[in-house]
């Protein structure tokens, strides 16, 4: 039970025939009044000044809790942005390798296209090559068997006359203008076994030095031989 000072002045005492002396109980109460109002003024004004203080501690202890949380969110804001980060670098990266080892399998996919295009076309080449130098070299043989015969017969037919004439010279008065008739015509044929064998030597140039080559020669050739002729 708490006693103020009013309780303490407005106390009342028994009296009894044996009592204390009532002004001596009534000074010292008065002291005792006066000390217990001042503590009870203390008190008072220390439980106040302990009110404010708590509220003040607790208003700080509100605040450390509240940054510390505030820390607590933004450290777990900055971890959860920072995996979400390594989740979509981690996303776009695979998403890259992936268009990388398309991109390459479509580029080898097409070399081997172009390889494959490439070994139809180079034998398709070859084929016909070997086709068309069949062929020529089968038109070759069949102007050379023609020429060979024809030579033969040219040389036979130049023998043959010849040997005509020889015997029409013995016989005839006018043998110094056969001979003459002769030798004009065993020139010509002469000419002509020289033209022969030169178109022999010509196929066997055409044959040494290739198509091309033996072109550029004969070109070269045909040219000197008109300057030679102007």
């Amino acid at each position: 039970m708490t006693i103020t000072p009013n309780e303490i002045s407005n106390k009342d005492f028994k009296k009894n025939f044996r009592g204390y002396d009532m002004d001596e109980v009534d000074t010292f109460l008065d002291a005792i009044r006066e000390d217990y109002e001042k503590i009870y003024k203390n008190n008072s004004a220390l439980k106040e000044q302990v009110l404010v203080l708590k509220e003040k501690v607790d208003h700080y202890t509100n605040m450390e809790n509240t940054l510390q949380n505030t820390l607590i969110l933004a450290q777990t804001a900055a971890q959860q942005a920072k995996e979400n980060s390594q989740k979509e670098a981690s996303i776009v990266m695979k998403d890259a390798e992936r268009q990388a080892e398309i991109i390459i399998k479509e580029a080898e996919k097409r070399i081997s296209e172009i390889n494959k295009e490439y070994e139809f076309i180079k034998q398709q080449f070859n084929a016909f090559k070997s086709r068309f130098k069949g062929m020529v070299e089968s038109q070759l043989e069949t102007i050379e068997k023609i020429e060979i015969e024809t030579g033969i017969a040219i040389v036979s037919s130049t023998t043959l006359e010849e040997s005509a004439n020889v015997n029409k010279s013995t016989t005839s008065p006018k043998s110094a203008s056969n001979k003459d008739s002769e030798i004009s015509k065993t020139e010509n044929n002469d000419s002509k076994e020289k033209k022969f064998g030169a178109h022999q030597e010509h196929k066997k140039d055409y044959k040494r030095e290739g198509k091309k080559e033996h072109k550029e020669k004969h070109r070269f050739n045909h040219k000197k031989a008109e300057k030679v002729e102007a």
